[in-house]
This record gives C-alpha cells, structure tokens and sequence, in this order.
C-alpha cells in the first residue's frame, strides 16, 4: 500500500479550505490538515509531521512569502508550493527566490487545477526524499574519509593522483590542490622507489596490495614513515588504486626518545647538586653521590639502611608522619624543613621535596633533599638584627615611616602614629598612601619632594600641614631617605610634630599684617566700635564719606554721628552681634553729607587672645552705583520678558557647547516642560534633536552662511514627541567678535505637516479597499467554482443544468466586478480633480446591470465637484444598490440643486425605499446582502474632499440619496449660472 501524503494546506477562506481538501483526498493519496492562518501554520509544524505544505498568498496576518521565509528560516526544507490568485511576475520570482517548489495560480477549470495541484506534491515529495537519501550518502561518506586519521590517496592508470584527504596534505606539507594531478612516486622516499614500484606490478590484476612499510617525502625534505595498504577501485567512472597509509613516525620517534631520556636523566641524577635518594619500605633503596658527600657514609653503609636513622631525634616523629600520609596518597604541601645528623656527628638543614614512584614495580618515594644550613644560620642572625633594631625605633621620640615608593605606609613606630592620630593596625599597613593624610595646600610641595627622594636626591628638612585620622590639623617637619626594605626599594621618612610652633608663627604674622591693611590699603569703609558704641578704629575710607579725618570720628558715640533712630539701629545691631557672638550681613541705604547712599554691611565680634568679646569689626562697602545699575537691568529684562514670553514662535540661545541658556515659554511649552528652569543646560544635539548630526549639519551651514531663514529641523519633546520645525537663527558673539553661541526663532510646523500626510493617508486607504475587495471576490469566485464542479461530478442530473447555468451566470458577474475594480485601482492614489458630473453618471449607466430601469440624468451640464477620480464608483454604486434592492424600481433620477453655501447631488428611485433604522447601517463595512462594500466605499471615498451622503428618502415610495459638497468644491460655468 502506497505511503499515505500528509499535506498542510493554509489559506484564509475557509470554504476554498474544504473544497481544496475534497479533491485532494478523494484519490486516497493525500491526508490534508487545513487552517486559516499563516502564524497558527508555524504552531503545527513544530508539534506535528508533514510531507508538504500548500498556502495561499494574500493571508491578512502572515502573506505566503512571509511565511515561506519563516519556515526556510526556522532550517525546515519541506516542500512548498504557493497556490493562489495573485498571478503578478515579482511575486512569481520572489516565492522561487525565496524556496518555493512550485507557484500555481488559482483560477481556471476546477478538476485540471487540482489535478495539476496534486501533481506538483507528488513531484516536489519524491524530488526532496531522492535529494535527502543521496545528500545523507554523499555526506557519510565524505565524511568518513575526510576526518580519517590514516592518510588516503587515489591515484590513476598512469600513476598520477586523483584526490588526496586532508590528513594526506598535511602529512605531505602541500595543499590538495598542489597534490592533484602529481606522479604519486614522486612523494615516495628515493630509497623505496623501486620496492614500490615492484609491489604494484606484481599486484596489478590482483584487487588487494598487502601491507609493507616505505618512507615518504614531505615538502620541507622531511621523512615520515608508513605503512602502505591498497586495493584496486573504480573512481569517477575510471580504473584506480586506492592506497591508505597508517603513520607510524611518532611512534619510532618515541622508542627512541625513551632510550634518550633514560640515559639524560641517569646523568643527571648522578651530578645533581641536590641528595637524590629512593625509600621503599623505610629503607635506601637508591643514593646518588650527593648524599654520600653530605652525610659522609658511603654507597655500602648507605644500601637498605633506615631512612629514619639518619634524621635529627627530635625530627623523626615529624618526618615519619609525612612519609606515611604521602605513601596514603594524602595531599601534602610540596616541601618542609627538618634536619638530619651526619656520620661525624653534624647536624644539617635539610629542605626536602617529596613525591611518590614505581620503583621495581612496587610503591616508593622519591626524595630530594637541599641543604640550607647556612641559610638557617643568616636567617637567625638577621632576625635578631631586625628585633634589635625594632625594640629601638619603637621607644624613638620621633615618628618613623616606611614607604614604597609609591607612597603606601609599610610600616610606621608609635610616635608616627601618635601625630597622625593612628596605631598602625596590620589592615593599615600596605593599604594607607602617606599622601592620603595631606592637607591640599601642602599636596603639591611634598608630591616633589617625595619625587626628589625617590630619583636618589639629598635629605633636606621640609614642612606641611597633615589632617589626621580623627581631622586634626597637624603641622611636621620631616626628611626622607631612599633604602632598601624587605629587599624592595622604600622611603625611610623621619617626623617631628611642630604644630605649637607654627600656630604661634602665624598668630604674629597675622597681628602684624591686619591692622596695616585695615589702616593703609582698604577701598571698604572699616571701623572698630566698643561693646557702648564708641569708635576705636576707623579707617581712611569710612572717614571720607563724612568728609572727616580718621581721628576726627575716633572716640565718638554713634548717636553722635548718625540721628538717633538710625543710631539706635546700629546699636541693637551690634548688641545682637555681642550677645551671639557670630557675623551679620546686611544692606542698608545710609544718608551721608554727600547724599543717600546703599551700603554692604558686614559686622563681625572682636575677640581677645583669651576669647573675651571686646567690640565688633564692621566692614562696609558702598553699592550705590551697583544698586542703580541693578534697578535699570530688571526695568530692561521685565521689558523684552514680557516681549518673549507673549509670543507664539519660540525663542532660544545656545552657548558655545550647545547647551540651552535661554528658551521662552512658547518653547517649553513646545519642548514639553514645565519651567525654563529644567531645560536650562539641557544638550540641544542629544536632548532636543531626533538626530544629533543633524545639530552638525546645522552649525555647518550656520557657518558658511552667518545665518539662515525658514531652515527645517525635526526636534523631539521630553516625551519623544517628534516636532517639526522651521529656524530663524544666526550665531551671536561677544565685544571682541568671537562666537558665544546660536541664538534664533522656531516656528512649529508639525500640523500643517500632518494635514499633508493625512491626504496621502487617504489614498493609501482607497488602494487598500481595492485590494481587499478584488482578493475577497477572487476567493470567493474560487470557491464558488470548486463547488460546481464538485456537485456537477456528484450529481450529473439533467433537470439541475438551469440551476448550473445561473450559478455560472453568477460566477461571470463575479468576474465582472473584479474587472471594473482592477482598472479603476490606480485613480485613488491621485490627487483630487475637477470632475463632470453629468458625464460621470452616463459614464456609470453603460457600466451597471440596469435591467428594465430607467436612467433619468438631470443633471445641469457642466457642473463639476472637486473630488477623488474614484467618484464614478460612487455612481455606479447607487445605481446597482438601486437595481438589486428596489424591487418596483422603474426609474433612477439624478439632480442638483443649491442648498446655501453648500451643493446638493441628488439620487432618487421610485423602489420600495429604505427603512428607517437601516439609513445609516448601509454605509456600514459588510452591512447588506452583496458584498457590503458598496455604500461604504462611496462614503468613503466622498469623505476625501468633504463631500458627505446621507439616505433621506421615504420608506415604501424610494429611495433618495443626498451628496452634500462643500462650496469651495463645486463649481458651475458662468453660461450654465
């Protein structure tokens, strides 16, 4: 019994589905799973097994081509024919391009089609289960001898080889290609040459050649050794010989590499500098030399003694216990220390390094003994150096520190800790950077010196400022020195604290220097007032605006210089000042002899060296002029401020860097903000702009220019709002003509901008409607025809051939109508025209199945509409609902009258009318008996320039369609008016 074909067969008309399926199973050859989508199609394939696939091509989710590409890309090579309506030459080619099979085209005598159907599966199954059985035995085979160890080459009749594996090239140090097409002898080592050749003539009509060893040649004059084995085969249709080598090169090499090694290492045992000794059982089994000269026994006393015995007494235990664990096969450390006793009494170091052998075929341990007694011995003495040396710079008065040399603290003595507040915890050592504890101001000198000490340079005595771990501040001298520390290069550096000093240092200097600036130099006015509000200090400043003397204002009260209220609000001033014993700022407008004047106060309490408040230092600065100057600015800003923020198009500046230092609240609004404040500073290019480079582009032209007008931009929101823009800008710059920034006007043009995209946005829709229909009547015509044939085969009853005749009669309107949609499928992506009306219903009269009615056009000649050239479907649309629903319908009229501004079209029938809850969901998608497509078409399609239709007419007496077209889209000639 024949293999039964399982089929998956995807399309989106679920009847087509059926009838599909009917013929195909009806031979018994074929199981056929259907579905409607592409995507639920995938679903199956990856539970289910299937021989091929048949799908449609115009599938609403998922076209076929889309679903060809997702099946070729998920590896799966199933057979796939594309079956469909759509006959155009590019999506031919591209389903082929893509890895269909077959491309068959719906339409046509049903049987033939599906007849034709179910010969490209069968053809597509057999043609890929043929390539799969001979692609799996190409590849096993090509596979097997490409990835063979052994060398393989075929060669010819005259000697010449004819394909070589890859282990044979490499072997060979050629390419395959450089090998193809050579004399195969000519790879043979010279030596062998004449055995070979031999060898193959004695064999020539013999199918085997035994096995023998040859050298051959490699490219570099390197000889490897084989073994040749062969057999006569047949090759591309020709007489060959097959040989396979087996490389046995190493495996000579290593034979003789081990009788090397053996002797080195012997050698080398017995001139090691080490004691090389071998205990199996607890005894000397095996002493090189070196343990003779160490232990100063000789090779007899040495033979099958225990090991243990020549072990220091109180090592023993130690040592035994090691050699037990590591014959227990425990993890050990590599080596240890302990010592051993020699004949003559000496007692040695010995590091030992240990590891297990086969020696005679048992268990042994192999062991190598260095000895290290003198370094025992340094090590002790400079232990005891270092703990000397320790005990004395721990007691030193001065603080000692190590460094490395890149500053990181290696050790430090208590005194050091004490001045930088710290112990010197291990977490401290080699963590801390010396530099980490300096004040900033003193950072850059001791960053040179330490550079001065470091390159070898000499100790010289310096001073900084150190903040120590608690915050004080802490003042040191110190002097640096290079050495050698744990055998790296380090910094010994030697500190004292000398805080005292330098506080008493600088408390002089700044007595010294305050009261000869207060007194010679200060543009302020400075004046020293008493805790009763006498004058102690004024200087020459503050005496001038009095246009007094420094000694004439000294000794006066403040009521004495200022009217009373005024004195009396300094006073609680400074009282204030005395009581809290902080500084006050304030300004305050002061009458002088030469006028009003705004002055900057600054009052601050005047302490004793034993902190008692004495009086308060006021410094005070004349701001008259700034205060002026001030005034006018904020008058100027609120000015131009009120200009900005009332105007529609947005104002901005940029600065050098692109950052916004000004935008206007027509440009936040914008920009999508709620304040100027948050997009003060914001990046123009990476925050404002869809495309950065574009801000590039900009400035470019910016430069070349000087400025532009009107220049497009699309900027983003703070949402990701795309903005289209129009910019006025120009660069800016400052006194001396360098360039500060960008400064300009944007004018938002996003809505004019999607005005024009929503009229393309229209035609792009009518197209869609078009194609929709002409698909949908295509399947549905498929299916009507399918099932013809069907009944047509099951029921070949005579007194049925008049019901045959209307269903074919059907069938042809069908394809009427997808005709007339196809020629007008180009109008709708042009843009609207002026149009006859007159012409425009004549023009649908000779198109729509009229019948008995009557066409009245009443139209006034010459009046045209402002529409989509799809408009003449709107006529043949009320015309054919009219003929198909009218029942008594006899006569359609058509008219126009004026109704104000606007133009009435007028369609009118004397049919049975439409009901009332019915006039509006007739222009409903699907509403009605036919297609449904009709009125909703010519509504929208009407809805392109503005032009609305509504159902008025009286149920029972007609119906009557009113088109309503807005003034500026009708028109009438002058004559006709």
């Amino acid at each position: 019994m024949a293999t039964i074909i399982r089929v998956l067969y995807v399309d989106d008309e679920p009847a087509l589905l059926e009838v599909g399926k009917l013929f195909l199973e009806e031979s018994g050859q074929f199981s056929v799973d259907i579905i409607t989508s592409a995507p639920a199609a995938l679903a199956l394939l990856d539970s289910g097994t299937y021989d091929a696939i048949i799908s449609d091509y115009q599938m609403p989710e998922m076209d076929g081509i889309e679903f060809l590409k997702q099946v070729r890309t998920l590896g799966n090579t199933i057979p796939f024919i594309l079956f469909t309506g759509r006959g155009r030459e590019e999506v031919v080619i591209q389903a082929l391009n893509e890895g269909a099979d077959f491309y068959l085209q719906k339409g046509g005598e049903e049987k033939s089609q599906f007849a034709e159907l179910a010969h490209k599966i069968r053809q597509a199954v057999q043609r890929r289960m043929a390539e799969g059985l001979l692609r799996e035995s190409e590849e096993f085979n090509r596979s097997l001898v490409e990835n063979l160890p052994d060398y393989v080459i075929v060669y010819g009749t005259e000697g010449k080889i004819l394909y070589v594996n890859p282990a044979s090239a490499v072997a060979l140090g050629y390419t395959p290609e450089e090998l193809i097409g050579k004399p195969v002898l000519s790879y043979v080592a010279e030596d062998y040459r004449d055995m070979v050749t031999a060898k193959l003539a004695s064999r020539k009509n013999s199918r085997d050649i035994p096995a023998y060893e040859i050298a051959i040649m490699r490219k570099d004059g390197l000889q490897r050794s084989v073994i040749v084995k062969g057999t006569h085969i047949q090759y591309r249709n020709n007489t060959a010989t097959l040989l396979v080598l087996t490389d046995i090169t190493e495996r000579s090499r290593a034979e003789d590499a081990l009788r090397e090694s053996e002797d080195r290492y012997r050698t080398l045992v017995e001139n090691a500098n080490e004691a090389i000794l071998v205990i199996q059982n607890g005894r000397i089994c095996y002493a090189n030399p070196k343990l003779v000269e160490i232990g100063k026994y000789t090779q007899e006393e040495l033979a099958q003694k225990p090991f243990l015995e020549f072990v220091h007494p109180d090592d023993r235990t130690t040592v035994g216990e090691q050699y037990k664990r590591r014959l227990a096969e425990e993890i050990l450390k590599d080596n240890y220390v302990f010592r051993i006793v020699s004949k003559e009494g000496d007692v040695l170091w010995m590091e030992i390094n240990a590891s297990l052998i086969t020696w005679n075929g048992q268990p042994a341990d192999l062991v190598l003994l260095s000895d290290i007694t003198e370094r025992k011995h340094t090590e002790n003495a400079l232990r005891e150096s270092e703990e000397k040396y320790r005990t004395l710079i721990e007691v030193a008065f001065e603080g000692i520190l190590i460094l490395d040399l890149s500053g990181t603290i290696l050790f430090g003595n208590r005194a050091a800790g004490r001045i930088i507040d710290a112990e010197f915890a291990v977490e401290m050592l080699g963590t801390r950077n010396v530099l980490e504890f300096l004040a900033p101001e003193s950072l850059p000198d001791a960053i040179r010196d330490f550079s001065h000490v470091v390159q070898g340079g000499d100790a010289y005595l310096v001073k900084y400022k150190v903040i120590s771990t608690s915050g004080r501040e802490v003042w040191i001298e110190c002097m640096g020195k290079k050495l050698t520390f744990k055998g790296s290069p380090a910094i010994l550096l030697s500190l004292r604290n000398v805080t005292e000093r330098q506080r008493a240092e600088e408390a002089l200097r700044e007595s010294e220097e305050r009261y000869r600036t207060l007194a010679d130099t200060s543009p302020s006015m400075i004046y020293l007032v008493d805790r009763e509000g006498y004058v102690r200090f004024v200087n020459p400043a503050a005496a001038a605006q009095w246009g007094l003397s420094p000694d004439e204002l000294t000794g006066k009260h403040l009521r004495e210089i200022f009217p009373l209220p005024v004195a009396d609000q300094h006073m609680k001033r400074i009282c204030s000042v005395l009581a809290q014993g902080t500084n006050q700022n304030f300004e305050t407008c002061e009458f002088f002899p030469n006028g009003e004047r705004w002055i900057d106060a600054h009052l601050a309490p005047m302490k004793t060296e034993d902190g008692n408040v004495i009086g308060v230092l006021g410094i005070s600065d004349d701001i008259t002029d700034r205060k002026k100057v001030e005034w006018a600015l904020r008058k100027s800003e609120k000015k131009y401020r009120d200009i900005i923020t009332k105007m529609q198009d947005a104002i901005y500046r940029t600065d050098r860097e692109g950052r916004l230092i000004m935008f206007s609240p027509a440009g936040v609004k914008l920009a999508g903000y709620d304040s100027e404040e948050e997009m003060i500073g914001l990046n123009v290019a990476l925050d404002t702009y869809q495309n950065p480079q574009e801000r590039e582009r900009f400035l470019d032209i910016l430069k070349e220019k000087g400025s532009v007008e009107n220049y497009p931009l699309v900027l983003k929101t703070r949402h990701g709002i795309l903005r289209l823009v129009t910019a006025s800008s120009h660069f800016y710059y400052d006194d001396e003509g360098n360039v500060l920034g960008v400064e300009g006007i944007l004018h938002d043009i996003t809505e004019l901008r999607k005005k024009g995209q929503a009229l393309r946005e229209a035609n792009r829709k009518l197209n869609l409607l078009s194609g929709i229909t002409r698909h949908d009547i295509n399947n549905q015509l498929t299916v009507l025809q399918g099932y013809l044939a069907i009944l047509e085969k099951k029921q070949p009853d005579p007194s049925l051939s008049e019901y045959f005749q209307k269903a074919a009669t059907a069938a042809q309107r069908i394809s009427t109508m997808i005709q007339f949609t196809k020629e007008y499928e180009k109008i709708g992506v042009n843009a609207p025209v002026w149009q006859d009306c007159r012409t425009l219903v004549d023009t649908a009269t000779k198109q729509a199945p009229l019948g008995t009615v009557t066409i009245n056009n009443d139209l006034p000649a010459g009046t045209e509409v402002f529409a989509d050239p799809l408009i003449v479907k709107v006529f043949y649309n009320l015309m054919d609902n009219a003929v198909r629903y009218g029942e008594k319908i006899t006569t359609i009229r058509f008219s126009a009258q004026e109704s104000g501004d606007n133009y009435l079209i007028l369609c009118e029938d004397d049919g049975n009318g439409i009901p009332e809850d019915e006039k509006e969901r007739i222009f409903d998608h699907d509403f009605g008996k036919n297609t449904g497509l009709g009125l909703f078409l010519a509504r929208e399609i009407l809805n392109i320039t503005g032009i609305t239709i509504h159902e008025t007419g009286t149920p029972g007496k007609g119906a009557r369609f009113e088109m309503t077209v807005p003034k500026e889209h009708w028109r009438i000639p002058a004559n006709e008016v």
